[in-house]
């Protein structure tokens, strides 16, 4: 069972999120820190060959469950903080809701981007995999108060 496995190898600080090693692991030393961060942000430890996420590996060392069933967002959208109070069990639709900026993105807020067309600045958000648009806008500041209301409207799990 791999939360016995997990609790014999590491020790889970819930204040910071960083798992250390019980024992000596290769060349880790007791003591040091597990897993080594994704190009994603995310850290990844291995348990006996095989590769897992650490904020699933933080739930289940805290919770005592993990399964397919559900994901584990990270509300700050920080991929590397582990903390128990920053990880929350959500459905994959609640988890693309708290999505941060895109790379793309040319206004610097969630949902609100320019319109070349329209000459204005524009707010589009995609639920249950539509996308949804809710107007254009000659000020940056109107689009960002409505692109935050379509949220609250429209989604169930986000952060600013």
């Amino acid at each position: 069972m791999l939360e016995k496995r997990l609790k014999e190898l590491l020790d889970y600080d819930r204040d910071t999120g960083v798992f250390t090693w019980k024992i000596k692991r290769g060349r880790s030393a007791k003591g040091s820190i597990a897993g080594c961060q994704h190009s994603n942000g995310r850290v990844l430890i291995s348990i006996d060959g095989k590769l897992h996420w650490a904020h699933r590996l933080a739930w289940l060392y805290g919770y005592g469950e993990i399964s397919d069933d559900f994901e584990i967002d990270h509300i700050n959208r920080c991929g590397s903080d582990n903390r128990l109070v920053n990880l929350r069990k959500v459905s994959r639709k609640q988890n693309q809701e708290n999505l941060g900026l895109r790379r793309d993105n040319s206004s610097g807020n969630r949902n609100v981007g320019w319109s070349k067309d329209h000459g204005k600045w524009t707010v589009n958000l995609k639920s249950h995999g539509k996308n949804i648009h809710f107007g254009y806008f000659s000020e940056l500041s109107e689009a960002v108060v409505a692109a935050r209301k379509a949220r609250d409207e429209t989604f169930t799990h986000h952060t600013e």
